[in-house]
């Protein structure tokens, strides 16, 4: 699904931090073999807080300035995110004068997804309803063609997925900090954001057509989330 909304900078911020809110780029992660995309009509994210960095050299935050806190979940599937993210926090914290060069955010490793991916060989894999993936085990052994549902998929914890991997490092390179329940996330903003008077309008645009990867396991499905695409503007 694609949308477009119009809203203050703070909801580009928010945004902005999706690019990496996986283990992989955004777009579908191929580089696993038989792993294949899939479109989720449902992506739910649980967000616990949001800051702005005037720098970091990983996953830390320099002079942090929290712009969002509470925990809340948006569907950024949903046309109308825009304006619940742009409503879920504050500017009031930021310092005028100051240039902040990263966001941070710390969210759920649990995403609620539904979707259906075609995987050759195999057919269609939908997302069951109730179904649950966790952080030291993949959502598998659902056999494709059955009922469509809500699942709730987790990004693996370190060392997860057998062999040592995914390790600390691999994780580190995306600026991401798994700690169980929830990460952390700190990235680089495209354009550093100077704070005065006049706050930008930004034009923010997701899209989750590839947000959903599966793989054939033995002639079940297995599922793994991956992140939307993000595109952002400011004016």
């Amino acid at each position: 699904m694609r949308l477009k909304c119009q809203k203050n900078v703070f909801a580009g911020l928010v945004a902005a931090v999706f690019l990496s809110a996986s283990v992989a780029n955004a777009a579908c992660e191929v580089s696993i073999l038989g792993l294949t995309c899939g479109e989720a009509t449902t992506y739910e994210v649980q967000i616990s807080q949001i800051e702005l960095c005037t720098g970091s050299s990983g996953t830390d935050c320099e002079n942090a300035a929290v712009i969002g806190s509470g925990t809340q979940t948006f569907d950024i599937a949903d046309a109308a995110v825009g304006a619940q993210i742009g409503s879920y926090g504050t500017l009031e914290n930021l310092v005028s004068g100051t240039t902040y060069t990263h966001i941070k955010m710390t969210l759920s490793t649990s995403f609620n997804i539904q979707g259906t991916v075609a995987v050759i060989g195999l057919g269609d894999c939908n997302t069951p309803a109730g179904d649950t993936g966790t952080t030291t085990n993949v959502l598998d052994d659902v056999a494709d063609g059955g009922a469509l549902g809500t699942s709730s998929l987790a990004v693996p914890a370190v060392g997860a997925l057998g062999g040592g991997n995914p390790t600390a490092a691999f994780y580190a390179g995306f600026g991401l900090l798994h700690n169980g329940a929830t990460m952390t996330i700190v990235i680089a903003l495209d354009n550093p954001v100077a704070i005065t008077t006049t706050m930008p309008i930004v034009d923010i645009a997701f899209r989750t057509e590839e947000g959903l990867a599966a793989e054939d396991d033995g002639g079940d499905c297995t599922f793994f989330p991956q992140p939307p695409e993000v595109s952002i503007t400011v004016k």
